[in-house]
C-alpha cells in the first residue's frame, strides 16, 4: 500500500492470481517431486549394495586367513560355505538348515521386466540364507565344493564355487532382480559382483542393458562400478561405450 496524495492505493494479488499461481506451483511439484525420489531412493541402493559388497568381501578375507581359501573350508553339506562367513558378520537371523524366516514369507520374487513372471519364493527354498543386522538377506546356492565351476574370463570366474543372492533392503518391496536384489559369486579368489565385463555366465548387455527386456541379474557391477541406475532409463548402455544416460 503506498499514498498517493490524500488517497491510498492497495496493491496485490487477486484471488484468480493466487489460485493460478498454487496450480503453477503443484504441476511443477507433480513432475519434479517423483523424479527427486526416484533418483534418492536408486542412490541409497548404490551405497547400500556397495555396503554389502564390503561387509561380504571383507567376511571372506577373514574366513580366508583362519580357514583357507573355500575349496579348503570344512563346511556342513548344504550351507553353501556361508557358515565359515558366519563369526565375521552381524546377523540378526540364521537359516542356514534352510528354515523360513530369513525372506519375506510368501513374497514370489521377480525378474526386473516384471512382465516375465515371478522366479519364486525364496523364504521357502532349502538352502541357507541369513539376515544381517541392517536387514540386508542372503541366499546361497552351490555350484561345486572344489570351487571349479567357469563363469568368465578372469582366474576368479574360472574358479566359482556358487553364488549369493542378496536382497539389499531387506523385507521391504519391490523384491525385484536389478532394482532391490542383486547377485555375488563365490570364487576360490573372493567374492565377484555378477555381470562384469568378463562374466559369461550373467551377461549385462543380455540381461541388465534393456530394462524392457533384463532379467536384472547382471546388474550388481554396474551398480557397484558406475555408481548409478541409469538401466532403467534408458537401453543404449554398455562397459566402456555409455556409462550413463543423457
Amino acid at each position: 500500500m503506498f499514498k498517493k496524495g490524500l488517497k491510498y492505493i492497495h496493491a496485490g494479488f487477486t484471488l484468480a492470481e493466487v489460485l493460478i499461481t498454487l496450480g503453477i506451483i503443484g504441476v511443477v511439484a507433480s513432475l519434479t517431486i517423483p523424479t527427486l525420489m526416484q533418483n534418492s531412493t536408486e542412490k541409497a541402493t548404490v551405497v547400500a549394495l556397495k555396503k554389502t559388497y564390503s561387509v561380504l568381501s571383507q567376511a571372506y578375507k577373514l574366513a580366508e586367513l583362519d580357514n583357507g581359501s573355500p575349496d579348503q573350508w570344512d563346511v556342513v553339506a548344504g550351507d553353501h560355505m556361508l557358515s565359515p562367513l558366519l563369526p565375521y558378520l552381524k546377523v540378526t537371523k540364521n537359516c542356514l538348515d534352510g528354515s523360513k524366516g530369513c525372506w519375506p514369507p510368501g513374497v514370489d520374487y521377480k525378474y526386473m521386466t516384471a512382465a516375465w513372471g515371478g522366479l519364486g519364493v525364496y523364504d521357502d527354498a532349502a538352502g541357507p540364507k541369513l539376515m544381517l543386522a541392517d536387514g540386508t538377506l542372503i541366499y546361497g546356492l552351490s555350484y561345486t565344493s572344489d570351487c571349479s565351476t567357469p563363469v568368465g574370463d578372469t582366474l576368479s570366474l574360472q574358479n566359482a564355487c556358487g553364488i549369493y543372492y542378496v536382497d539389499v533392503n531387506g523385507f521391504k518391496r519391490p523384491n525385484q532382480w536389478g532394482i532391490d536384489t542383486f547377485l555375488f559369486y563365490l570364487t576360490k579368489y573372493g567374492i565377484v559382483p555378477a555381470g562384469t565385463p568378463p562374466d559369461t555366465q550373467f551377461r549385462f548387455l543380455s540381461d541388465c542393458k534393456d530394462k524392457d527386456g533384463g532379467n536384472g541379474m547382471p546388474c550388481t557391477a554396474w551398480l557397484i562400478y558406475n555408481n548409478n541406475m541409469d538401466y532403467l532409463h534408458c537401453n543404449d548402455l554398455g562397459w566402456g561405450i555409455k556409462l550413463k544416460c543423457d
